[in-house]
């Protein structure tokens, strides 16, 4: 309880400053790392306390569904996250691997697996199976991260296949999965996952980086912010003024049952 009061009253204090005007609202983001860390995301400050290390261990993608579900996977297994205190909960069984991972507007999960080059599949979310799209083909052959934009283009990004150093932002056919470049970047490792803000922002990170990518030519358009783990996943939580409401809730919670406690 003391975990998710301690986020509950940070990011509360996010929303009430920038109500006020006094700092900007930034989108909140939650992660996940190969070696079972959680944390949250300020695309400005960086990590917000408290971080978390006793999630299952591999996980390599999260990803948002249409829902109002925060999903992470790794290889064989789908978990539900509690994006507030990062508790997990085995969801399913799966019968693939799992490198990137994002849910399309309609709420169909598509991950990529294998090796290079990867394949492009569909996740039954009721039994595990998948179904496949295709191998990736065209300018690149895997994407290490995905995400949908709000027009429903699927985003890729991955190590560059023939440049050490170099990291390729794609977008990825839904039909056929062939791969188009939109461009490259060099100045940071942030291949390992992608997300897209409501607002249209395009985070990403790689190991111990974060930063924005601009969608429009993969370029680093901020920033490089350094993360104490080995992050792999990355998803964009509700917007703050959303989240506000649910703060408000569990606040007001914990309180009636703090004083109900001190009565005793």
């Amino acid at each position: 309880m003391s975990r998710l009061l301690n986020v509950s009253i940070g990011v509360l204090a996010t929303i009430v400053l920038a109500s006020t005007g006094l700092v900007q609202a930034e989108p909140l983001l939650c992660g996940v790392s190969l070696y079972g860390e959680f944390t949250h995301i300020d695309p400005v400050i960086g990590q917000v306390p408290p971080t978390r290390n006793d999630l299952p261990a591999s996980l390599q993608a999260l990803a948002w569904s249409p829902g109002g579900t925060l999903y992470a996977g790794r290889s064989g297994d789908l978990y539900t996250v509690d994006p507030w205190t990062g508790d997990v909960t085995h969801y399913l069984s799966i019968a693939s691997d799992v490198r990137g991972m994002a849910f399309s507007p309609s709420g169909a999960l598509y991950v990529t697996a294998g090796d290079v080059p990867q394949e492009l599949r569909i996740i039954n979310l009721t039994d595990g199976t998948y179904t496949s799209v295709g191998q990736l083909t065209g300018g690149e052959q895997s994407a290490q991260g995905m995400a949908f934009a709000q027009d429903g283009t699927l985003y890729g990004v991955s190590p560059h296949a023939h440049t050490i150093g170099t990291y390729t932002l794609s977008t990825i056919d839904l039909d056929d999965a062939e791969m188009h470049v939109v461009g490259s970047y060099t100045t940071a490792n942030v291949n390992q996952s992608i997300t897209f803000t409501p607002d249209g922002h395009l985070y990403a990170l790689g190991e111990s980086q974060f930063a924005e990518l601009d969608p429009t030519n993969g370029a680093i358009i901020s920033l490089i912010i350094r993360l104490d783990g080995d992050y792999r996943g990355l998803a964009v939580v509700p917007e703050p003024a959303t989240l506000g409401l649910v703060v408000l809730g569990s606040l007001a919670v914990l309180s009636r049952r703090g004083r109900k406690s001190g009565k005793k």
